[in-house]
């Protein structure tokens, strides 16, 4: 039998106030196992990987270079790790102008870009020539509204 392992961040969430960065405690559920039928076995439990078990293990985390990932919504779109690099690209398109893909690539660290450029899912990108690419108008109004997870991403 096949088995298919993955961590499952399958989340208890506790009935508490939310921390300094509005996000709700809650507790590590363990490593899990689940066969090509869908039954699933808990294999691990790290109690020590828990974050309630770790003060200020979000701060920590944040400090890191990670980013928070609070769920979309319906009236909220998921910031994604692509909608994250989709982002990078936006704000040095925005701040330098039209720029070469490997240009970009090599100022921002997103080994991606090229892609993320050409395929252009949120319409933030306008290919000025072969290889060249530019800010939209959509793309400088959303980089107003996805201003606060930028805050995140250059902090």
């Amino acid at each position: 039998m096949k088995y298919l392992t993955a961590v499952i961040a399958i989340a208890a969430i506790a009935a508490a106030p939310t921390t300094a960065y509005g996000q709700v405690p809650v507790s590590f559920l363990g490593t899990w196992v689940v066969d090509a039928a869908g039954t699933a076995s808990r294999i691990a439990a790290d109690p020590g990987m828990a974050p309630e078990n770790k003060p200020g293990w979000t701060e920590r985390w944040l400090a890191s270079g990670a980013e928070l990932e609070t769920g979309g919504s319906s009236s909220r779109q998921r910031l994604t790790a692509y909608r994250q690099d989709a982002l990078r690209c936006a704000r040095e398109l925005a701040d330098t102008g039209v720029l070469k893909v490997s240009v970009l690539r090599e100022r921002i660290g997103v080994s991606r870009a090229g892609p993320i450029l050409r395929d252009n899912h949120y319409g933030w990108f306008d290919r000025v020539k072969t290889g060249h690419y530019d800010l939209s108008p959509k793309g400088r109004r959303d980089l107003v509204t996805w201003s606060d997870a930028l805050d995140i991403l250059t902090s």
